[in-house]
């Protein structure tokens, strides 16, 4: 299967493993890596942002929806978070064309997308 390592690696089609190295490699504005300091603010920033993806494809506001989406997939970027900069980015081009069938299909997928994402990004962070 592989080596036993202290850090559990994240599923490769959660998180590019290849980002997520240079991030490691690359200092932070404290003790802790640049990579450490953005899963912090991912961690924070994103769920209320999906919150609010939420609603806002409930309201069919399809400009602010895109706009967000599009906000929140390069925060997903940033990390090498594949999938769920792949299904925000869908969703960002769901809202811009208004196809609201569409948009709920990939709003519903978001919160286990987001579930799967966190869970990654917590164990590299050794955070609970």
């Amino acid at each position: 299967m592989g080596t036993a390592s202290n850090t559990p690696s994240p599923r490769p089609s959660i998180l590019d493993t290849e980002q997520l190295d240079q991030l490691r490699d690359l200092p932070g504005s404290g003790d802790g890596t640049l990579l450490d300091e953005l899963i912090e603010i991912v961690l924070r920033d994103v769920p209320p942002d999906l919150a609010r993806i939420q609603l806002l494809v409930q309201q069919r506001a399809g400009a602010e929806v895109a706009q967000l989406a599009h906000r929140v997939a390069g925060s997903a970027a940033s990390l090498g978070a594949i999938t769920l900069r792949l299904v925000l980015h869908e969703l960002e081009q769901a809202g811009r064309k208004a196809d609201w069938p569409a948009a709920e299909r990939i709003a519903a997928t978001l919160d286990q997308e987001w579930a799967g994402t966190r869970e990654a990004l917590r164990q590299l962070s050794g955070r609970p």
